[in-house]
């Protein structure tokens, strides 16, 4: 049989959505194990600041090999100003070091506020630094 091109669509974002979904599942699921691994850390070596730049320094050498090989297909990012992206970068390291650092402060459960807390961070820095204000359906998803 053949498909109409709307029947193609219709079965690509059903697809899609069901693809988001296992995406959105997977993320939570690897995320509070990660909260999790982070509290065993953190209870047995209870310095976060310390196991916050080692996990970034890490990430680090992980990453920047296979940028400047060009491995895996991924390049050096030539269009974006260097200036831009570290921006990118220590504001994703300050959020990173403060969800250490509030899993060295309490439970889990306070680290999944500060980290709940993100996305609003991430606008505001983006207001700051990029002058770019979210639409009216972000700032009321927020």
């Amino acid at each position: 049989q053949t498909q109409t091109r709307q029947d193609k669509m219709a079965e690509k974002k059903k697809v899609s959505m069901v693809m988001l979904l296992f995406y959105l599942v997977m993320w939570y699921v690897l995320n509070v194990q990660y909260n999790l691994y982070n509290k065993k850390i953190l209870n047995a070596f209870p310095f976060p600041a310390s196991a916050s730049l080692v996990q970034l320094g890490a990430g680090v050498f992980y990453v920047l090999p296979q940028w400047i090989l060009g491995l895996g297909g991924r390049k050096l990012p030539s269009t974006i100003p260097i200036s831009l992206l570290l921006t990118v970068a220590i504001c994703h390291g300050a959020g990173h070091f403060a969800t250490v650092i509030s899993l060295g402060a309490g439970s889990v459960a306070f680290a999944n506020v500060v980290k709940a807390a993100e996305p609003l961070f991430s606008v505001l820095m983006g207001i700051i630094f990029a002058g770019s204000f979210p639409s009216t359906g972000e700032g009321v998803s927020l």
